[in-house]
């Protein structure tokens, strides 16, 4: 059976079929590496009724295909003030079955030992650092509405957990950075790309929470499912230029802005600046590698567009 990786509902029915024990592959001759799984037909059948999707019979399987193997997810929360992105992310894991624990700072400071994936929801590098290493001009205006906090609540990771993410990743690890948490890993895991909207003021560059065009590199596997087009949710996130031109070859550009005409919806100040630019690109890290998303993928989990993005990297 060929399940269409087109489909965000084929994720869940994935899972499932993982936790029963098929084994599921994706094929890597698909332009959008369906999968294929087969076995006992009555319980194929039992988990297609809880989790329906759009699938196909076919009379044999395919010459070239690659194994799923779910990856072991840490979910990065923060003690004080919470963070609603950290929580929208939990629900679209949850809805679709994917497993992942939990961790807080000092499972980071630890070295997250036995984790495969680190996700970073969309934060300041304020607020995962911690306060007391704030500095940033959005940390200290969302820290005037928040108040004294009791001192076990305003840790952070510290400088010293930042430099665990990095080892994490270059011994084989995988770190999403969705969004504004962008701009933290491109710092502390010392990434050889740049934010080309940070810190430009909004006369130049503003966008406020729009539609925006891009174009897609659906052979990449941050994109496998994707169209060759789609619409992004942008609210002033990060826009990539890669600068390490000496290891060109360990950043890729898995989704860039439209060349033209780049709003589709919304406001957008400053079209020129981003035409053409990078969105999502994928840099290789030590034995590891690091996901930079210039926008929320599973925004208020509603973005049912590109949750793709975020699934497709919690598979080996």
């Amino acid at each position: 059976m060929v399940i269409s990786a087109k489909e965000n509902s084929a994720f869940k029915t994935v899972n499932l079929l993982l936790k029963e024990g098929f084994k599921v592959y994706r094929i890597d001759t698909c332009p959008w590496h369906d999968f294929y799984v087969e076995g006992d037909e009555d319980k194929i059948a039992a988990i297609l009724e809880k989790a329906p999707t759009i699938h196909r019979l076919v009379d044999k399987a395919f010459d070239k295909m690659t194994e799923v193997k779910p990856l072991k997810v840490a979910m990065y929360q923060r003690y004080y003030t919470g963070n609603a992105d950290e929580g929208w992310t939990r629900l679209i894991l949850e809805n679709s079955c994917f497993e992942y624990t939990t961790v807080h700072d000092k499972d980071i400071q630890n070295g997250l030992e036995g984790f495969d994936v680190l996700i970073l929801p969309s934060d300041g590098e304020g607020f995962i650092l911690g306060p007391k290493y704030a500095n940033d001009p959005r940390t200290k205006m969302m820290m005037q509405w928040v108040g004294p906090q009791p001192e076990e609540y305003c840790s952070g990771i510290g400088p010293d957990g930042a430099k665990k993410i990095k080892e994490f990743a270059e011994k084989g690890g995988r770190v999403l950075a969705f969004n504004y948490a962008s701009d933290f890993a491109i710092k502390y895991l010392e990434l050889g790309v740049k934010n080309i909207v940070g810190g430009v003021p909004t006369l130049q560059f503003n966008d406020h929470g729009s539609t925006l065009r891009t174009v897609v590199d659906k052979t990449q596997q941050v994109c496998w499912g994707m169209p060759d087009k789609t619409l992004i949710f942008h609210w002033n996130g990060p826009v990539f230029a890669i600068t390490d031109t000496f290891h060109a070859d360990d950043y890729k550009v898995a989704m860039r802005f439209a060349d033209t005409k780049v709003l589709r919806s919304g406001l957008l100040v400053g079209e020129k600046l981003i035409a053409g630019q990078a969105c999502v690109v994928t840099c290789k890290k030590g034995e590891g590698e690091v996901v930079l998303y210039g926008f929320g993928p599973q925004n208020r989990a509603q973005t049912t567009g590109t949750f793709k993005l975020v699934f497709n990297m919690l598979y080996r």
